[in-house]
């Protein structure tokens, strides 16, 4: 039996929306120390501030493991290095076409209204993703993401028809 593991993981670059959030809970810190200068009282506020920060700081760092186990692929995001999600399994037989993101295959799917788009790549322009048409549970996904090579020609073996390398 020709049976494939691959593991692979993707950094996420940081976006405009995560720099936003990092900037509103510096801001926050920030005000709630003045409010302790306005009334003492509330010196609880810059603590409770400080721990949502630390909080959420560690969550904002994203990365996306990929999991490829003889044909079948699974899509984990890893938050703040400690908690991984499983937040999809995809069997490729179902797929309709994997192929490069800016492939005329992936392209003729663009105009459909009803597709659900779901990016586990890792935001990074200079770098060329893959897509992948899949219907899961009655609905229609384009999923982008960003495997090896190696990934690619273990998914043509087992799927020759649907995986497309140009």
């Amino acid at each position: 039996m020709n049976d494939q593991y691959l593991e692979e993981g993707i950094k996420c670059k940081d976006t405009g929306k995560n720099k936003g959030i990092r900037v509103g809970l510096v801001a926050l810190i920030i005000i709630s120390f003045v409010v302790i200068l306005i009334n003492p009282a509330l010196i609880i506020a810059p603590i409770i501030a400080i721990a949502l920060s630390v909080f959420i700081f560690s969550r904002l760092k994203t990365e996306y493991e990929y999991i490829y186990a003889d044909g079948q692929i699974d899509f984990d995001r890893i938050s703040g290095n400690a908690k991984r999600k499983t937040i999809m399994r995809i069997d490729i037989e179902n797929a309709e076409v994997i192929a490069p993101t800016n492939s005329d295959s992936i392209k003729a799917y663009n105009n459909n209204n009803r597709i659900k788009v779901k990016d586990f790549s890792s935001y990074n322009p200079e770098v060329s993703t893959y897509s992948m048409i899949v219907s899961k549970n009655g609905e229609l996904y384009k999923i982008i993401f960003e495997p090896s090579e190696r990934m690619v020609k273990s998914m043509k073996y087992k799927q020759p028809r649907k995986v497309k390398e140009y």
